[in-house]
């Protein structure tokens, strides 16, 4: 049976199935909605992975990049069972309408939740460790600690507008993206709340597979709408060459 994906979303998903994880350069965009601003990271040239709550329900969704350029979105796809009060599967894939032509094909790594994580803000690094989840009102996937929070008033914390950004291994895997915090992301010991992307890896699989789908629907209409055009063009050239017969 002829496969429908297209041969770099076979690749991506192959990748997930034999390694765990998808072969692609780490790429964050700022995602901007008219509900609020978050982060988003590409999984393909034209699919990005963010929170859900900062997509849901909002009416127009944009992205941008570092060097200016704003991609359309026209498809959001919204994990099935997100809950917007509990931010459980806090999760969302955005389908862009043009390409992202920066993405280079460097790994990006789906795996487990770590012991020991690093976050990239603000042009620093900063380092994290697994908590518990209790001391937050959520059912997030997974909660962190920043190294010092409990022993410095002036440590950073997962603030408003950080919610989308990645949260790596020591070697550079990405495990989830930043969900919630607390009220205020400075002298708080509440840990951050983060989405699983292992958790939510068949979510991801079938929003490439249904871009794919759509994408390959739209290119067979496109073509036999060209097919039908060509055979008009000869039909009206084989009458005027008739014509032109009968006139000798």
């Amino acid at each position: 049976m002829r496969s429908w994906l297209s041969l770099s979303s076979v690749l991506a998903i192959c990748a997930i199935f034999i390694e765990g994880s998808l072969h692609r350069h780490v790429h964050v965009s700022r995602v901007v909605s008219d509900i609020g601003s978050c982060w988003g990271v590409w999984v393909t040239p034209s699919l990005l992975m963010t929170t859900a709550h900062c997509v849901s329900g909002a009416s127009q969704v944009t992205v941008s990049n570092e060097d200016g350029l704003f991609f359309g979105v026209n498809r959001v796809i919204v994990h099935n069972h997100y809950d917007a009060k509990s931010l459980k599967n806090d999760i969302a894939v955005l389908s862009t309408m043009v390409l992202n032509g920066s993405l280079r094909n460097e790994k990006i790594t789906f795996s487990h939740v770590m012991s020991e994580m690093v976050i990239h803000k603000n042009d620093t690094s900063e380092r994290l460790s697994l908590v518990s989840c209790t001391e937050t009102d959520f059912d997030f996937d997974f909660c962190a600690s920043h190294h010092g929070c409990h022993d410095s008033l002036m440590c950073d914390k997962n603030c408003k507008g950080d919610s989308g950004l990645p949260v790596f291994t020591e070697n550079g895997e990405v495990v989830g993206l930043v969900s919630g915090g607390p009220e205020r992301c400075e002298r708080n010991a509440v840990p951050g709340g983060y989405v699983s992307l292992y958790e939510h890896k068949q979510f991801i699989i079938r929003s490439i597979e249904l871009q794919s789908s759509e994408r390959r629907t739209a290119s067979e209409i496109e073509t036999r709408a060209l097919s039908g055009a060509e055979k008009n063009t000869c039909l009206v050239c084989i009458t005027l060459v008739l014509l032109a017969l009968l006139c000798l």
